[in-house]
């Protein structure tokens, strides 16, 4: 049932066939609880809006993954519940506009950049990951910069490593930071989290501070360094890389996915 997870979840609603906010200071602004790919909400590719509003930068290749549209179905469940599902495959696609590269996986991603960009507000998904998670294989909840260029800040939400079988509930924020020899820091934390269970993942993300949510417990204290003031998309993303990080995707099982149930936004009154 949708409404089984919502994120502080105050008694008064509880009559109600609308999500709840995390307390009456807020309004929902944005849900999408994917009856169907709404693609007045989401696109298939990496694209984004720049400068003067058109849409650049579409692409469909990122690390070890080539991105395809087939890639991201929606499926009902036994109950007649529907959720988004995230495909990760081993199959080879080459790529003429890059030369005729070779990638050896396809991926799935819902990217809501050039048709809703939020700044500020309660962001959360529910979001299922199964386990063990393959080597490689990473499940991504994450908002970045319109401008694709433009990197860091970024803020994960939910990012499952390769290498922790997919329980650890992994959140970061990347910054600028001129004073770093790379020209940017970053901080993270780890929550537990049970695979092939659904889990709720957000962050109150506040001009002054950023606090990250899994299951409606906070991970850590407020972070209060680096927070983004701009307007972010958001992606949910499968991806596929090789490092000690991510593992190694010739040693994973493959097809994996990344289940999506909905993503809500409500923003402070």
């Amino acid at each position: 049932m949708k409404l089984a997870a919502l994120p502080f979840f105050l008694a008064i609603f509880a009559a109600s066939a609308q999500a709840a906010p995390p307390s009456r200071d807020f309004s929902l602004v944005w849900a999408d609880e994917f009856g169907f790919l709404d693609k007045t909400k989401w696109s298939t590719a990496f694209a984004a809006k720049i400068g003067d509003g058109s849409l650049k930068n579409v692409h469909r290749t990122r690390g070890m993954a080539f991105y395809k549209d087939e890639n991201v179905e929606i499926v009902r469940d036994n109950r007649g519940d529907s959720f988004a599902r995230l495909w990760t495959r081993r199959e080879e696609t080459v790529v003429p506009w890059e030369g005729g590269k070779k990638y050896a996986f396809s991926a799935g991603v819902l990217n809501s950049g050039g048709l809703f960009e939020p700044s500020f507000g309660y962001i959360e998904a529910r979001i299922r990951t199964f386990g063990p998670s393959a080597n490689g294989f990473i499940s991504d909840f994450w908002l970045m910069h319109p401008d694709p260029t433009i990197w860091p800040p970024e803020i994960d939400i939910l990012e499952t490593s390769g290498t922790g079988n997919g329980q650890k509930a992994h959140v970061y924020l990347h910054w600028k930071d001129a004073t770093s020899p790379e020209g940017r820091r970053n901080v993270g934390r780890t929550a537990n989290v049970k695979t092939n269970e659904w889990n709720t993942y957000g962050i109150l993300w506040e001009a002054a501070k950023i606090q990250w949510f899994v299951n409606n417990e906070k991970v850590g204290e407020p972070f209060e360094t680096g927070v983004p003031q701009e307007k972010m998309l958001m992606l949910l993303s499968s991806e596929v890389g090789k490092n000690s990080y991510w593992g190694d995707p010739n040693r994973g099982a493959w097809p994996q996915k990344m289940d999506v149930d909905w993503v809500r936004v409500w923003r402070r009154k």
